[in-house]
């Protein structure tokens, strides 16, 4: 049986970690039904949602994504066994914006009828459209950022495609990523590792544990070693924070600045309890303006409304240390309230889009996929998304993930 109740957020029997895992069997079942013909567990791959289309989920994507897994925040585990997993957390629809709020619609530079505002700028509010913002059809303009150099080698040859709109039509909507080549290559990559006796590994970077050494302001992410194989890690786009803007900008950005959140590595100060909610609700039924903790990592329990998070997220650099370890750089936090005692990757409360380039006052091109920057080295999958609190120097992930540094070979 599936529990539904919130007793059980911390196991893998618990809402959609659990039908999840039901689902598989179930196909499984219906495929090897007639004897002879599929293997009992035949290799199952799971794409997880991208960020273009919430599907009901909202703010609870991220932990959406982690149930998806069972919850254990990789394929394959103990409960899905001989499954991969297809990230597309970093998959945002490259025309995202038209998909938001009248602010955003400006950034879109696209002659594309079909798409509502496309290549105007909007006042908010009212959705009357202003003048073209005249990137042109080669976007030349130097209004336009368009620098497909900076793409990793597994999606710049699609460079083309994501520039001209018209040439990746939408099916229902921003549901589903735009651009299936990516999700199609990284489906493969599982299935060869998975079934044809693959040497590369099967998933993107795993975490396995941290250290947070509060002298040095440094947290060091490690990630298994058995999984990568001979893989390693590495950052291929540089992740700088964007500072605030002018109130009277011009161009206006797609987003305000700094951003605030999104699916690079983030770390929690403020208050503790706060800082281990997976996923939080805003403004319930019946709580107006008040904040429930939906999935609390640390308990089982659900706590009641209450009228502010004590979460404070903030993004930080990164480098890389070796192969297989990331360094975070906490010393621009503010820990006057308690310290350091959360750290996400992938792991968004919003909209989660790995395109902090939207943000800046050229703001103009499309949403770069595959943009997140932490990747395996030679099959370029990006990191599986996890949420870890760091106790006593050393990250705890919710169960039943494990990342306490015990596998880390």
């Amino acid at each position: 049986m599936c529990s539904l109740a919130f007793a059980s957020t911390n196991t893998h029997d618990h809402r959609y970690g659990c039908m999840m895992k039901r689902m598989v069997a179930t196909w499984r079942s219906y495929w090897s039904a007639v004897p002879n013909t599929t293997r009992p567990l035949a290799p199952f791959g799971v794409v997880t949602i991208a960020p273009s289309g919430s599907e009901g989920a909202d703010w609870h994507m991220s932990a959406f994504r982690w149930a998806q897994t069972a919850n254990y925040g990789l394929l394959p585990n103990v409960a899905m066994p001989n499954t991969f997993v297809a990230q597309a957390y970093d998959l945002n629809d490259p025309w995202a914006g038209v998909n938001d709020d009248p602010f955003a619609k400006q950034s879109v530079c696209s002659n594309n009828s079909s798409i509502p505002y496309s290549c105007t700028w909007t006042n908010k509010g009212t959705m009357t459209p202003l003048p073209c913002c005249e990137c042109g059809p080669d976007m030349a303009s130097p209004m336009c950022v368009w620098d497909p150099s900076q793409w990793n080698r597994a999606l710049s040859p699609l460079a083309p495609l994501v520039r001209n709109s018209t040439a990746t039509p939408q099916f229902m909507g921003s549901l589903h990523p735009r651009l299936k080549y990516p999700v199609g290559r990284r489906l493969a990559l599982g299935l060869v590792a998975t079934a044809y006796g693959g040497s590369n590994t099967v998933t993107g970077p795993t975490i396995s544990g941290c250290t947070f050494d509060n002298a040095s302001h440094t947290i060091l992410i490690h990630f298994n070693k058995t999984l990568l194989k001979s893989d390693a890690v590495v950052i291929t786009r540089t992740q700088t924070p964007i500072p605030p803007l002018p109130p009277n900008s011009t161009p206006k950005p797609t987003r305000p600045g700094p951003v605030q959140d999104s699916s690079l590595m983030h770390v929690c100060t403020g208050n503790a309890t706060d800082c281990s909610c997976l996923s939080w609700l805003a403004a319930p039924r019946g709580s107006s303006g008040l904040w429930v903790c939906e999935i609390p990592a640390e308990s089982a329990l659900p706590r009641p409304p209450q009228a502010t998070r004590g979460d404070i997220w903030a993004e930080v650099p990164i480098t890389l240390v070796d192969g297989a370890t990331i360094g975070i750089d906490t010393i621009s936090l503010n820990v006057s309230t308690g310290g350091v005692h959360a750290v996400k990757f992938g792991w968004s409360f919003s909209a989660g889009t790995c395109c902090i380039d939207l943000a800046s006052n050229t703001g103009l091109a499309p949403c770069i996929p595959g943009s997140c920057g932490v990747m395996t080295r030679d099959s370029l999958l990006p990191v599986n998304p996890f949420f870890a609190s760091v106790v006593n120097g050393k990250c705890k992930c919710p169960a039943p993930q494990v990342c306490d540094e015990t596998n880390t070979q």
